[in-house]
């Protein structure tokens, strides 16, 4: 287990980034009219128009929301949702009440595995997952524990991802979830602190040249 758990996490570490300008963004025009509709009228309705357009995991969320500069991918920063970020992501898809919990978390989940933080759209997308995960942890724990184990790793790799954490708040947090879950789910917790001891202040933001870093450690 303690094998599978390294093997992944150094996949994910070792991952090239320019893999996302491959990925497919949602259709944006449904997006967009169900935004509109919701901002019109926060119905059950308008929640879950906008609920199933919104991308449905890390590949259609990047490909939707990332912001591309080169004019080789000028089709994709024409298309780009990259300046409804806050407000599609942070500010309305955060309040879908009307959506079932579990329903809700499977989605953030589906969005999550895979992710690598940087600026903008995966930190606004984490940031929302750190949130909910505070206000669902029995929810997120329980559909966790249905996820084979290589991708329950994808998944804390990203919720731990931070350049320079709080590690007092981080350490709380770490250790309140292996107290709370270790008995019911042995496995997502085994994961969970692996990933935190790897990706919790060991790692840069995903788009930046590890070339031009200090990734080495200092003996």
């Amino acid at each position: 287990m303690k094998r599978l758990l390294f093997a992944v996490l150094i996949a994910i570490a070792s991952g090239g980034v320019y893999a996302q300008h491959c990925y497919a963004p949602v259709d944006t025009v449904k997006l967009n009219k169900a935004y509109r509709a919701l901002m019109k009228a926060d119905t059950k309705a308008n929640q879950e128009a906008f609920f199933n357009a919104f991308p449905k995991n890390w590949m259609e969320y990047v490909a939707t929301y990332q912001y591309i500069e080169t004019s080789r991918y000028i089709w994709a920063k024409e298309n780009s949702q990259y300046s409804y970020i806050h407000e599609q992501v942070y500010k309305t898809f955060r309040r879908l009440n009307a959506i079932p919990k579990e329903a809700y978390c499977r989605r953030l989940i589906d969005l999550c595995v895979g992710g690598r933080d940087s600026p903008d759209g995966p930190s606004a997308l984490l940031s929302l997952l750190r949130e909910k995960m505070k206000e669902m942890p029995d929810v997120f724990f329980s559909l966790l524990s249905e996820l084979k184990p290589g991708y329950q790793c994808y998944f804390w790799s990203f919720y731990w991802w931070a350049m320079y954490p709080d590690k007092k708040e981080s350490d709380a947090l770490l250790k309140s979830y292996q107290e709370k879950y270790k008995g019911r789910y042995p496995e997502v917790v085994e994961n969970m602190t692996g990933a935190y001891r790897y990706f919790c202040g060991n790692v840069t933001f995903a788009d930046w040249s590890y070339f031009d870093l200090e990734i080495w450690e200092t003996k």
